[in-house]
């Protein structure tokens, strides 16, 4: 029964759902977070986490908390931040493979923009 219940919650995952459209669409060509669809992964974590910087406002309980201007510099660093997580150059070896690396990004980040 739990993992009949595991796979449903799968199936009908909002997070999964868009992993799937965006894989589907070329969005996600990371071979890391493709393999992750349908399954309980540490790569549908970083997915989302991914997805929530890029589009911080995306969750209108957190709007009042971010400052966040999607023509500022800090968002398009983020932005292409993002994108190499979704499609690296090289989708077999991706550089971004755990949140760990992707703060370390979002660190360098914030470094260059002083």
């Amino acid at each position: 029964m739990r993992e009949a219940l595991l796979d449903e919650m799968m199936c009908t995952s909002q997070i999964q759902k868009l992993m799937c459209k965006m894989k589907s669409s070329g969005s996600v060509t990371s071979d890391f977070l493709c393999s992750a669809h349908g399954k309980v992964d540490k790569a549908v974590d970083l997915f989302y986490f991914a997805m929530q910087m890029n589009k911080p406002h995306g969750n209108p309980d957190l709007m009042a908390f971010i400052e966040y201007d999607p023509q500022g510099n800090e968002a398009k660093r983020i932005a292409t931040l993002t994108d190499a997580v979704m499609r690296p150059k090289d989708p077999q070896q991706p550089a971004y493979t755990s949140a760990k690396e992707l703060l370390e990004g979002i660190e360098r980040v914030a470094e260059t923009l002083g």
